[in-house]
Formats: structure tokens, C-alpha cells, sequence
């Protein structure tokens, strides 16, 4: 129907007399659709609201890391073996001189 006045400017009244119906009905339909469209965006919000009020703020503590630079040398390479034989027990690891880097 809305195709034959889709390429006219202006309506005749007979014309506008048929569609207005029509176009009352789609409003209150529309008017309708909001209203629960706007309903359910409220209740996002409140789920939203509640979410991230549960999350807890990161607490103000400090926090630092200790970086300590060591000397690779040989002689500590071979101290660190005798002290691992010498306690038996050691987290020493015989591939340790071969990385070239690490982190702790």
C-alpha cells in the first residue's frame, strides 16, 4: 500500500484518509515495543550495577621486586656445584650454566 505513495510528495486527502489508521495503529504498537524494550534495558543495568559493585578494589598495598644482578663466572659456577654436593640437597640444575638467561 505505502509503495504506491512512496515516489509522491504530497498526499491527496483521500489518500491520507486510508493510511492514517494505519499509521495510528503502528505508533501504538510502537509506543508498546519501547516501553518493554526500555524495561528490559533498566533491568541490564541494574544486573550491571550489582556486578561490578561486587568486584573489590585492588588494595592499596606496596608491592616491589628485588632484582639482584649475579656474577656468572666460572668460579661461581663451581661454587654453587660443590655447595649442592656438599648439602645433598639442592635446587642447582647441571644445565644452569648453559641458559643464557632466567628469571626467578
Amino acid at each position: 500500500m505505502l509503495s504506491l505513495f512512496k515516489r509522491k510528495k504530497k498526499l491527496s486527502k483521500k489518500e491520507i484518509d486510508s493510511i492514517l489508521p494505519v499509521i495510528k495503529d503502528f505508533n501504538s504498537v510502537a509506543k508498546h515495543l519501547i516501553g518493554v524494550l526500555n524495561t528490559k534495558v533498566t533491568q541490564k543495568e541494574q544486573q550491571v550495577n550489582v556486578m561490578i559493585s561486587k568486584i573489590g578494589l585492588p588494595t592499596q598495598e606496596e608491592h616491589s621486586v628485588r632484582v639482584m644482578n649475579v656474577d656468572m663466572s666460572k668460579s661461581f659456577l663451581n661454587d654453587m656445584k660443590k655447595k649442592s654436593k656438599q648439602s645433598g640437597s639442592s635446587e642447582w640444575d647441571e644445565g644452569f650454566s648453559q641458559k643464557k638467561g632466567f628469571i626467578i
